[in-house]
């Protein structure tokens, strides 16, 4: 990431979102479905112009994600070990930095710095990257250094390692390649390493750069910031106007790194160290010190001053000891002018400051002439004088959270630390200060994304409960349709009969009830239900009754919809989602007092010079939906966030945030656009933009169908006895001898005595003992050739693909309606016999 911002800095005019995936620690694909569902919210109105990825995860996920997450973004990477130019799937539009490491420019160096060294123990292990990576060395030896002796340690446990290195002979280097796992399976920590290579009798080579510091003496290593760095620079170029394929991909940009103190120990001398190699450890001048021992030295450099004063006090001596105390003065400033970290002196005798580091002043946002003199509370920590712990108490602070108010009157987070001083028989405050805003911004996101995953998750939970509640409830429908169909058809020539009126309407919502569970699971991403182009208006009007049976009578609606309209590409249950979601968020704002609730429906041709407050919408024929509302209305700074995902108003119980984040998502989705107007005690007014479809694209409603019927001998197999009752009435309705089981168990006892005598087999998927699935596989190992059909409310582990795989002829959504049901009949055993005949 230091790499990144070194290179970004510089671009004052471009925006950066950083995403911390963590796949190392969890990589499921419930993890990343959650991410991609995280990041499609987030950035649903956001365009990235590049995306920059980092490690093989990452890279992995961006390409697969490049069309649905990020709109075919240029796609920059970095860290990638297993690079193939297969993995780009015909993307093109991709450029970055493998990480590559070589071994050869290591060993030479290695061999200049001990030119003795005849052996070389390499530290490898069996895993796959450790063997990889010892051909990869064998080879380098073998061309460059055939005579070299070389052992290796594979074969080691974590303790014979440990004694291997620490008796090592002197004409011996050791090269550590990969040693994450012992000879026994047991994994091996980077800790764990670093305690056997400092006790290691003979240097340590390497090009790991996490093992720097860690007791090995150094290499040319792999260096994540200049990766990061080279693939910054090509993330400019591309938002410069590069194109991402004219950019090749290169080599990560290694660097010479070694260990001072590995260095001193094994003595072999800096002069060794190849020219601008990064050597860590290595001593540093006083002011590079650490800033907490750079503060101990200017309070000692303070202490200093009061013992030049204190000479100064004999007369003889007194213009030798003012030059000493000159000098001293200017020392100490020299160093606090030097820190990195904000220096204030305090008065303790008025409160007053006497000095600041350019730092502080910074900070303050003032020259340091505008600040000396002034009460510390003016801009540290300001509060009443009679409050202030240190000044009344002198009491002393360690990493203490503050506040810092700056010349524009902005407070600033600070991190304080603050102890008393006695200088010339007086007390000082000696205050340092660090600017922490940016830390806590960090930690407030964090709680946020926190606060976000935690409600991903409570959704994810509700799909879950979906899934379970769609199969019961098919179930039931499954009987209640069924048996409605076969009174029905008992009274099929009794016109104007009041039962069969009723009846039919019982039928009617039941295909209501079953598109409702097929939206509750589209909701919950069980199903996908393609768009289809249809007239919105009947679907609004079907909605509308939903909503009036469940709000207040308090609340008048008003409809206005055209007759006549363009039709749209659009799933129906969507438009109940957008209908039901915006007149729920209208009813809330009229509550509890009720008002008038409007909705009207009507085409329109938009053109460029209309003005209409909406940047994605192209010219041409458009449906607009509005609903206003007599509400409350929405305040200028809440209205800017009303799409943003899980922002609400409302509290906990009544609201999630997410149904105008989910409004807007379809609308722009299917090419539109949402425009809304409100005024504080005026009410609130939404207009849905839809794009008009071509009216000959308009679903055609088939004839009514003929039932078809048969004389095949079926095999029905349900736990429940209702079903089977249904089923087998339905079938021999149609025709069919019917053998109806409740039992899997018994349905396979009575195939397998007499395998030739069923011609089909209908089987629900959940069932006890055995499901679905498992009777398909035992029957056509009985019988390879019967048809079978698989029946099912909803699973989670089976579907049309999975179910053609195992060799199952159709696979059928509960509620199954007759001619549905005599349809699918009809064409498994159509297809059957097509078989044999061929």
């Amino acid at each position: 990431m230091q790499g990144y911002f070194s290179v970004f800095n510089e671009m004052s005019d471009t925006d950066f979102s950083v995403e911390y995936m963590d796949t190392k620690h969890l990589n499921t694909a419930a993890y990343l479905r959650s991410l991609v569902d995280i990041y499609k919210l987030k950035y649903q109105a956001v365009r990235f112009d590049a995306i920059l990825t980092s490690d093989d995860n990452a890279f992995r996920f961006a390409l697969k994600q490049h069309q649905n997450l990020f709109h075919n973004a240029p796609i920059v990477f970095c860290g990638v070990n297993r690079f193939q130019a297969s993995m780009l799937g015909g993307f093109g539009n991709v450029t970055g930095v493998l990480e590559k490491g070589d071994f050869s420019e290591t060993l030479a160096v290695a061999r200049k710095m001990r030119p003795e060294a005849t052996s070389i123990y390499v530290v490898c292990d069996n895993t796959t990257t450790g063997q990889i990576n010892k051909a990869n060395f064998q080879a380098v030896m073998k061309a460059h250094y055939p005579d070299v002796h070389l052992a290796y340690s594979e074969d080691q446990t974590l303790d014979g390692l440990g004694v291997t290195l620490e008796s090592l002979a002197p004409d011996t280097v050791a090269f550590f390649i990969a040693f994450w796992q012992d000879a026994h399976g047991e994994p091996v920590s980077p800790d764990q390493l670093e305690i056997l290579f400092k006790n290691s009798a003979v240097p340590v080579f390497g090009r790991s750069e996490w093992m720097m510091g860690k007791g090995m003496a150094g290499g040319k290593c792999v260096s994540g910031f200049h990766q990061g760095a080279a693939a910054a620079a090509m993330v400019k170029q591309v938002l410069e106007g590069v194109d991402p394929s004219a950019i090749p991909i290169k080599d990560s940009p290694n660097k010479f790194m070694f260990d001072y103190l590995e260095l001193k120990k094994h003595a072999i001398a800096l002069a060794e160290v190849p020219d601008h190699s990064i050597v860590f450890n290595k001593p540093k001048a006083f002011y590079e010190i650490d800033k907490k021992l750079t503060a101990i030295a200017g309070i000692a450099v303070v202490f200093l001053v009061l013992a030049s004063i204190s000479l100064a006090v004999n007369v003889l001596q007194r213009k030798r000891m003012l030059r000493v105390v000159r000098e001293s003065e200017a020392h100490l400033k020299k160093i606090l002018y030097s820190l990195q970290i904000g220096v204030v002196l305090i008065d303790a005798r008025n409160d007053t400051i006497v000095e600041v580091n350019p730092v502080a002043a910074d900070l303050v946002g003032l020259p340091k002439e505008k600040i000396i003199g002034f009460p510390c509370r003016d801009f540290i920590c300001p509060h009443p004088e009679q409050d202030c712990l240190i000044t009344q108490k002198g009491q002393s602070v360690s990493q203490s959270e503050g506040v810092l108010v700056n010349a524009h009157q902005k407070s600033v987070s600070v991190l304080r630390n603050l102890i008393c001083i006695e200088l010339g028989n007086r007390r000082f405050f000696l205050e340092t200060i660090m600017d922490i805003t940016n830390l806590k911004q960090a930690q407030r996101e964090k709680k946020q994304l926190e606060a976000k995953m935690a409600q991903t998750q409570r959704i994810e939970a509700i799909g879950t409960l979906a899934g379970g509640i769609a199969h019961d409830f098919n179930n039931i429908l499954y009987a209640i349709m069924g048996n409605t169909e076969l009174a029905l058809m008992f009274l099929e020539k009794q016109e104007g009969s009041k039962v069969k009126e009723n009846l039919q309407r019982v039928l009617q919502a039941s295909h209501r009830a079953k598109e409702v569970i097929a939206q509750i699971l589209a909701f919950s991403r069980r199903t996908e239900q393609a768009d289809q182009p249809v007239k919105i208006g009947p679907v609004i009007k079907e909605g509308l009754k939903l909503i009036r049976a469940s709000i207040p009578t308090s609340i008048t609606i008003h409809q206005d919809i055209a007759e006549e309209t363009g039709a749209v590409k659009i799933n129906p249950s969507q438009i109940h989602q957008i209908v039901l979601n915006l007149c729920t968020n209208a009813t809330h704002a009229m509550a509890p007092d009720g008002g008038v609730l409007a909705l009207s429906l009507r085409e329109m041709t938009l053109k460029a010079q209309d003005g209409i407050n909406v940047k994605d919408l192209s010219p041409g024929a458009y449906i607009k939906l509005s609903v206003k509302d007599s509400g409350s209305g929405i305040a200028p700074e809440v209205l800017e966030h009303i799409f943003e995902p899980y922002f609400t108003t409302k509290k906990n119980e009544v609201g999630t945030g997410l149904g105008l984040s989910v409004v807007l998502g379809i609308v722009k989705n299917h090419d539109g656009d949402i425009d809304v107007s409100s005024k504080i005690g005026q009410g609130s007014e939404f207009h849905v933009y839809l794009p008009v479809v071509d009216a000959a694209a308009l679903q055609k409603h088939p004839k009514e169908a003929v039932l078809a019927t048969g004389n095949a001998h079926v095999l029905f197999v349900d736990d429940e006895e209702m079903i089977v009752q249904l089923g087998r009435q339905m079938l021999e309705h149609m025709g069919y001898t019917v053998r109806g089981c409740m039992d899997p168990v018994e349905a396979l006892e009575s195939l397998r005595e007499n395998p030739e005598q069923f011609d089909l087999v209908i089987t629900d998927q959940t069932m006890p003992n055995m499901t679905g699935e498992q009777l398909a596989r035992e029957i056509l190992g009985i019988r390879g050739d019967i048809p079978i059909i698989l029946c099912t409310g909803y699973s989670q582990f089976v579907d049309q693909e999975t179910s053609a795989k195992m060799g199952i002829h159709a696979f059928v959504m509960k509620p199954i309606v007759m001619k549905e049901l005599a349809q699918t009949i009809q064409e498994v055993l159509g297809r059957h016999q097509k078989e044999i005949e061929v």
